[in-house]
């Protein structure tokens, strides 16, 4: 039986690996990854590829990880550190990230933090508090992946606690704070609750080893999701596109199927959706998982990325190969964070802290 530590450690440790896996391929097509890789397709940790991130690098290095890890430990330590979700400090941790570096980050998420910085260096004189939203949405603008892509240890923190209590508006008010705070766009902490109530569920011992088992998962995050959209009067949203997934049953597709069906950009509405299907594709081996979301191109780290926290919540750490996870010294980072988060995410910690 898996362990709720062990569920806890696999989630933050596959975000890692699979950040570390996609980052050398972000941005290159499918066929371009296949082509640089003489047909056999990525097979584990390689050598910066994509011309934008050798350019960031400037030296090669194998295993290294991007603003997918940096950020939702960021959030990680913050929780850790508070024993429950404060966006203030969740705010300042992030400052804290920026001042060390911002390699990599969206442009939507740098100059949130900015405001911020402002906001704390003024003294509230100029700038903006963490609990005024970002301004206001442009059509094309703030709806990134910088809320999913980070939103792991939220749904670890309260995945502990009842099942009926804090009520799915309760939890989705949080997201909601966590991605306001930087993306503008609602359908950017949408598609972060999908993966939110995903990694949630499975720490309540949903079981996805079996058809049935994820049928019946998937249709519950699809109906929380596409309720709180409704809510929010959204019409365009991540729930569209988990539904492609039911109606042209990408689960049992070809992968090159799930990437023209749903997208793999930089756009939160295709990563997410992404990231799930090859979740519920994959969500017994973690291996095979990982190695189809970063073979399916785009925005590779974010989607391995997400892929990992969902299939490595599902699998606890033990189902990530031992190779991957002591890649380099700096991945027992990922396990420390997930021990400590686990403490604090006790019944006891977080009785009358509902939100």
């Amino acid at each position: 039986m898996v362990t709720d530590l062990s569920r806890f450690k696999g989630c933050l440790m596959g975000l890692q690996v699979g950040d570390a896996l996609g980052v050398p391929w972000e941005i290159m097509a499918s066929e371009d990854i296949l082509s640089a890789t003489g047909g056999k397709g990525i097979q584990g940790f390689s050598k910066p590829s994509s011309r934008s991130v050798s350019e960031w690098y400037r030296e090669t290095v194998l295993g290294n990880t991007s603003d997918d890890t940096q950020l939702a430990f960021a959030v990680a330590r913050s929780l850790i550190r508070r024993k429950e979700f404060d966006a203030v400090d969740c705010a300042l941790e992030h400052v804290r990230e920026a001042e060390r570096t911002m390699f990599g980050w969206g442009s939507t998420t740098r100059d949130g933090i900015k405001e911020f910085k402002d906001y704390f260096d003024s003294r509230g004189e100029r700038g903006r508090h963490p609990f005024d939203c970002a301004r206001a949405a442009k059509p094309g603008e703030g709806c990134g992946n910088g809320v999913a892509m980070k939103v792991a240890p939220l749904a670890l923190y309260w995945s502990r606690c009842d099942p009926k209590k804090p009520t799915v508006d309760e939890l989705y008010n949080q997201v909601r704070v966590l991605g306001l705070m930087t993306h503008p766009d609602e359908r950017a902490s949408m598609a972060a609750f999908a993966v939110f109530l995903t990694i949630k569920s499975l720490l309540h011992g949903v079981r996805v080893d079996t058809d049935e088992f994820a049928s019946r998962l998937f249709s519950r995050v699809l109906v929380d999701v596409s309720g709180r959209e409704h809510l929010f009067g959204i019409a365009d949203g991540v729930s569209g596109r988990l539904r492609r997934i039911q109606d042209a049953d990408l689960l049992h597709a070809p992968a090159s199927r799930v990437c023209e069906a749903l997208g793999t950009e930089c756009f939160a509405l295709e990563s997410v959706s992404t990231a799930l299907a090859v979740f519920f594709r994959h969500p017994s081996n973690f291996k095979a998982g990982l190695l189809e979301a970063v073979n399916m191109g785009g925005d590779t780290d974010t989607i391995a990325a997400m892929a990992g926290a969902m299939i490595g919540a599902s699998v606890g750490l033990e189902g990530i190969p031992e190779e991957w996870q002591n890649f380099k010294p700096e991945y027992l980072q990922a396990a420390s964070l997930a021990e400590q988060l686990c403490n604090v995410s006790r019944l006891d910690n977080i009785a009358g802290k509902m939100p």
